[in-house]
Protein backbone atom coordinates (compact mmCIF):
# COMPACT_ATOMS: atom_id res chain seq x y z
CA UNK A 1 0.00 0.00 0.00
CA UNK A 2 1.38 3.51 -1.08
CA UNK A 3 1.73 5.95 1.27
CA UNK A 4 -1.35 8.20 -0.21
CA UNK A 5 -3.41 5.08 0.07
CA UNK A 6 -2.12 4.04 3.53
CA UNK A 7 -3.33 8.02 4.67
CA UNK A 8 -6.37 7.74 3.02
CA UNK A 9 -7.34 4.29 4.72
CA UNK A 10 -6.45 5.87 8.07
CA UNK A 11 -8.30 9.00 7.37
CA UNK A 12 -10.69 9.13 10.62
CA UNK A 13 -7.20 9.41 12.98
CA UNK A 14 -4.60 11.02 11.22
CA UNK A 15 -6.12 13.02 7.48
CA UNK A 16 -8.08 15.95 8.05
CA UNK A 17 -7.65 17.68 4.69
CA UNK A 18 -10.80 18.52 2.75
CA UNK A 19 -11.81 17.26 -0.92
CA UNK A 20 -8.90 17.62 -3.80
CA UNK A 21 -6.54 18.12 -0.71
CA UNK A 22 -8.20 21.99 0.28
CA UNK A 23 -9.17 22.79 3.97
CA UNK A 24 -12.30 21.48 5.12
CA UNK A 25 -15.22 23.80 5.09
CA UNK A 26 -16.21 25.03 8.34
CA UNK A 27 -19.09 23.43 10.01
CA UNK A 28 -22.50 25.20 9.35
CA UNK A 29 -23.42 27.45 12.48
CA UNK A 30 -19.83 28.14 13.29
CA UNK A 31 -18.51 31.64 15.07
CA UNK A 32 -17.23 32.22 11.76
CA UNK A 33 -20.39 32.48 9.51
CA UNK A 34 -22.01 34.11 12.46
CA UNK A 35 -19.70 36.94 12.37
CA UNK A 36 -19.81 37.54 8.38
CA UNK A 37 -23.78 37.53 9.11
CA UNK A 38 -23.82 40.37 11.99
CA UNK A 39 -21.22 42.07 9.69
CA UNK A 40 -23.42 42.37 6.71
CA UNK A 41 -26.41 43.33 9.03
CA UNK A 42 -24.33 45.94 10.65
CA UNK A 43 -23.32 47.52 6.89
CA UNK A 44 -26.95 47.37 6.35
CA UNK A 45 -28.24 49.58 9.07
CA UNK A 46 -28.99 52.96 7.81
CA UNK A 47 -31.27 54.09 10.67
CA UNK A 48 -31.74 53.67 14.50
CA UNK A 49 -34.22 54.55 17.25
CA UNK A 50 -32.89 54.81 20.31
CA UNK A 51 -34.81 54.85 23.52
CA UNK A 52 -33.09 56.40 26.38
CA UNK A 53 -33.37 55.39 30.24
CA UNK A 54 -31.19 55.38 33.36
CA UNK A 55 -29.50 51.68 32.97
CA UNK A 56 -30.97 50.05 30.05
CA UNK A 57 -31.15 51.49 26.49
CA UNK A 58 -33.15 49.88 23.77
CA UNK A 59 -32.14 49.53 19.97
CA UNK A 60 -34.26 48.96 16.88
CA UNK A 61 -32.56 49.49 13.43
CA UNK A 62 -33.60 49.46 10.13
CA UNK A 63 -31.89 49.40 6.51
CA UNK A 64 -32.77 51.26 3.58
CA UNK A 65 -35.78 49.57 2.54
CA UNK A 66 -37.23 49.65 6.45
CA UNK A 67 -36.64 46.29 6.94
CA UNK A 68 -35.57 45.33 11.07
CA UNK A 69 -31.93 44.40 10.95
CA UNK A 70 -31.08 45.42 15.11
CA UNK A 71 -32.52 44.98 18.17
CA UNK A 72 -31.02 45.31 20.90
CA UNK A 73 -31.12 46.31 24.75
CA UNK A 74 -27.79 47.55 25.80
CA UNK A 75 -26.38 48.71 29.26
CA UNK A 76 -25.65 52.47 30.04
CA UNK A 77 -21.93 51.56 29.70
CA UNK A 78 -22.09 49.77 26.34
CA UNK A 79 -23.73 52.21 24.12
CA UNK A 80 -20.64 54.38 23.35
CA UNK A 81 -18.89 50.94 22.08
CA UNK A 82 -21.83 49.41 20.34
CA UNK A 83 -22.92 52.68 18.43
CA UNK A 84 -18.65 53.15 17.57
CA UNK A 85 -18.61 49.87 15.63
CA UNK A 86 -21.49 50.61 13.42
CA UNK A 87 -21.08 52.92 10.36
CA UNK A 88 -22.65 56.79 10.18
CA UNK A 89 -26.12 56.32 10.32
CA UNK A 90 -29.28 58.14 11.42
CA UNK A 91 -29.89 57.89 15.01
CA UNK A 92 -33.51 59.49 16.27
CA UNK A 93 -34.14 60.06 20.32
CA UNK A 94 -36.69 61.26 21.89
CA UNK A 95 -35.84 65.04 23.45
CA UNK A 96 -35.96 63.92 26.88
CA UNK A 97 -33.87 64.12 29.84
CA UNK A 98 -30.17 63.27 28.62
CA UNK A 99 -31.05 63.36 24.91
CA UNK A 100 -28.64 66.01 24.79
CA UNK A 101 -25.62 64.56 26.37
CA UNK A 102 -26.09 61.06 23.94
CA UNK A 103 -26.58 63.45 21.17
CA UNK A 104 -23.47 65.04 21.19
CA UNK A 105 -21.73 61.42 22.26
CA UNK A 106 -23.16 60.09 18.91
CA UNK A 107 -22.43 63.04 16.55
CA UNK A 108 -18.86 63.03 17.80
CA UNK A 109 -18.68 58.95 16.46
CA UNK A 110 -20.03 59.98 13.21
CA UNK A 111 -23.52 59.56 13.60
CA UNK A 112 -26.20 61.92 12.50
CA UNK A 113 -28.60 62.41 15.50
CA UNK A 114 -32.10 64.05 15.58
CA UNK A 115 -34.19 64.44 18.66
CA UNK A 116 -38.14 64.31 18.49
CA UNK A 117 -40.86 65.90 20.91
CA UNK A 118 -42.54 62.94 22.41
CA UNK A 119 -45.43 64.45 21.35
CA UNK A 120 -44.29 63.51 17.70
CA UNK A 121 -43.12 60.04 18.55
CA UNK A 122 -46.81 58.86 20.60
CA UNK A 123 -48.69 58.37 17.00
CA UNK A 124 -46.04 56.25 15.56
CA UNK A 125 -46.19 53.52 18.81
CA UNK A 126 -47.92 50.72 17.17
CA UNK A 127 -49.26 48.66 20.54
CA UNK A 128 -48.43 48.89 23.86
CA UNK A 129 -46.26 51.48 25.33
CA UNK A 130 -43.00 49.55 26.09
CA UNK A 131 -39.31 50.56 25.70
CA UNK A 132 -38.69 48.55 23.14
CA UNK A 133 -41.96 49.82 21.20
CA UNK A 134 -40.83 53.54 21.66
CA UNK A 135 -37.69 52.71 20.20
CA UNK A 136 -39.49 51.27 17.12
CA UNK A 137 -41.60 54.44 17.06
CA UNK A 138 -38.84 56.65 17.64
CA UNK A 139 -37.08 54.94 14.49
CA UNK A 140 -40.22 55.18 12.55
CA UNK A 141 -40.68 58.79 13.25
CA UNK A 142 -36.84 59.95 12.54
CA UNK A 143 -37.49 58.78 9.14
CA UNK A 144 -40.40 61.25 8.03
CA UNK A 145 -39.52 63.94 5.75
CA UNK A 146 -41.98 66.05 7.26
CA UNK A 147 -40.72 65.38 10.99
CA UNK A 148 -40.01 68.66 13.34
CA UNK A 149 -36.75 67.84 15.24
CA UNK A 150 -35.37 69.43 18.52
CA UNK A 151 -31.73 71.31 18.45
CA UNK A 152 -28.86 69.62 20.52
CA UNK A 153 -27.85 71.49 22.81
CA UNK A 154 -24.42 72.08 24.22
CA UNK A 155 -22.98 71.76 27.87
CA UNK A 156 -22.62 74.88 28.54
CA UNK A 157 -26.57 75.86 26.92
CA UNK A 158 -28.02 72.82 28.27
CA UNK A 159 -27.44 74.02 31.88
CA UNK A 160 -29.17 77.39 31.41
CA UNK A 161 -29.90 79.42 34.32
CA UNK A 162 -33.34 80.32 33.11
CA UNK A 163 -34.72 77.01 33.96
CA UNK A 164 -34.24 76.80 37.68
CA UNK A 165 -36.02 73.43 38.00
CA UNK A 166 -33.02 71.75 36.26
CA UNK A 167 -30.80 72.43 38.73
CA UNK A 168 -29.89 71.65 42.14
CA UNK A 169 -30.83 74.40 44.87
CA UNK A 170 -29.45 74.99 48.34
CA UNK A 171 -30.91 72.67 50.95
CA UNK A 172 -31.35 69.64 48.12
CA UNK A 173 -32.41 66.58 49.70
CA UNK A 174 -30.10 63.74 48.28
CA UNK A 175 -32.57 62.37 46.38
CA UNK A 176 -32.75 66.14 44.43
CA UNK A 177 -29.01 66.12 44.58
CA UNK A 178 -28.84 62.70 42.28
CA UNK A 179 -30.66 64.24 39.55
CA UNK A 180 -28.04 67.59 39.41
CA UNK A 181 -28.59 67.86 36.22
CA UNK A 182 -30.90 65.56 34.04
CA UNK A 183 -28.92 66.92 30.29
CA UNK A 184 -25.94 65.48 31.74
CA UNK A 185 -26.90 61.98 32.47
CA UNK A 186 -24.69 61.13 35.30
CA UNK A 187 -26.28 58.15 37.07
CA UNK A 188 -25.56 57.29 40.84
CA UNK A 189 -27.58 54.37 43.02
CA UNK A 190 -29.78 55.43 45.52
CA UNK A 191 -26.84 55.23 48.32
CA UNK A 192 -26.14 57.82 50.48
CA UNK A 193 -23.05 57.04 50.46
CA UNK A 194 -22.41 56.24 46.84
CA UNK A 195 -23.71 59.98 46.34
CA UNK A 196 -21.54 61.58 48.51
CA UNK A 197 -18.40 59.80 46.80
CA UNK A 198 -19.89 61.18 43.74
CA UNK A 199 -20.38 64.48 44.61
CA UNK A 200 -16.91 64.18 45.57
CA UNK A 201 -15.92 62.73 42.02
CA UNK A 202 -18.10 65.65 40.27
CA UNK A 203 -17.01 68.59 41.94
CA UNK A 204 -13.05 67.58 41.57
CA UNK A 205 -12.85 66.63 37.78
CA UNK A 206 -12.25 70.49 36.51
CA UNK A 207 -12.25 69.65 33.19
CA UNK A 208 -14.71 67.60 32.23
CA UNK A 209 -17.29 69.23 30.09
CA UNK A 210 -19.88 69.59 33.53
CA UNK A 211 -21.67 73.14 32.85
CA UNK A 212 -19.64 75.74 35.67
CA UNK A 213 -23.27 77.10 36.99
CA UNK A 214 -24.10 73.32 37.69
CA UNK A 215 -20.92 72.37 38.59
CA UNK A 216 -20.89 75.13 41.51
CA UNK A 217 -24.38 74.57 42.76
CA UNK A 218 -23.71 70.68 42.56
CA UNK A 219 -20.52 72.10 45.40
CA UNK A 220 -23.23 73.59 47.42
CA UNK A 221 -24.97 70.61 48.13
CA UNK A 222 -21.94 69.15 48.79
CA UNK A 223 -21.15 71.79 51.45
CA UNK A 224 -25.00 71.64 52.86
CA UNK A 225 -24.73 67.59 53.21
CA UNK A 226 -20.93 68.07 54.74
CA UNK A 227 -23.11 70.68 57.23
CA UNK A 228 -25.64 67.97 57.97
CA UNK A 229 -22.99 65.73 59.14
CA UNK A 230 -22.01 68.15 61.99
CA UNK A 231 -24.57 69.06 62.93
CA UNK A 232 -25.67 67.20 65.99
CA UNK A 233 -29.17 65.19 65.60
CA UNK A 234 -32.19 66.92 66.88
CA UNK A 235 -33.36 63.49 68.39
CA UNK A 236 -30.61 62.25 69.85
CA UNK A 237 -30.12 65.31 71.84
CA UNK A 238 -33.49 65.52 72.97
CA UNK A 239 -33.09 62.00 74.47
CA UNK A 240 -30.07 63.23 76.31
CA UNK A 241 -31.54 66.19 77.55
CA UNK A 242 -34.65 64.19 79.03
CA UNK A 243 -32.42 61.06 80.25
CA UNK A 244 -30.11 63.90 82.10
CA UNK A 245 -33.21 65.19 84.26
CA UNK A 246 -34.47 61.81 84.55
CA UNK A 247 -31.23 60.92 86.37
CA UNK A 248 -31.22 64.28 88.06
CA UNK A 249 -34.95 63.88 89.96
Amino acid sequence: MTAPDQCCSNSESSCQGGANGMDPAHPTGSNVGRGLQRGRIIMQVVRIGLDLAKYVFEVHGVDGQGNVVIRRTLRRGSVSTFFANLPPCLVGMEASNGAHYWARVLTALGHKVRLISPQFVAPYVKSNKNDRNDAEAICEAVGRPTMRFVPPKSPRTAGDPSSPSDSPTPGAKPDEARKSDPRDPRVIARDIWRLRRALAEITGHATDDLNPLVRVLVMEVQAELMELDCRPSTGSGLVASRAGKTSGS
